[in-house]
């Protein structure tokens, strides 16, 4: 997973139509914690976060207005972050102390988590 920005974000608005797969699906998110691409995007800052509107074409298109997940995408230059059903996109209140001790170390210990 090649991804630029991990981040803890509640999702305050959807826009998109299932019976419109052309147009994308978009989600604004409020970042309430981010672990990789701060310089990016500032804790309590909010983000659209776009996707494909087909499951077919992995779109993310279960995300819930006011629930709170872990997410993976890339940052584009326009400041969108695009995600996949590929990426991670984890209910909060699923993740475990060890996940959340796993992007404790992603933002401040990156030495441990890299790859030789």
């Amino acid at each position: 997973m090649n991804v630029s920005l991990v981040t803890w974000a509640r999702v305050l608005n959807i826009t998109g139509d299932l019976q419109k797969p052309e147009e994308p699906w978009k989600y604004t998110i409020w970042h309430l914690r981010t672990w990789k691409g701060y310089e990016k995007v500032k804790d309590n800052s909010t983000s659209v976060l776009t996707t494909s509107s087909s499951y077919t074409a992995c779109g993310l298109v279960g995300l819930q207005e006011e629930e709170e997940y872990i997410l993976a995408g890339r940052m584009g230059d326009n400041g969108e972050i695009s995600i996949t059903s590929c990426d991670l996109a984890l209910p909060y209140r699923q993740a475990y102390p060890e996940d959340m001790e796993l992007l404790r170390n992603l933002k401040y210990e990156t030495k441990k988590c890299e790859s030789s």
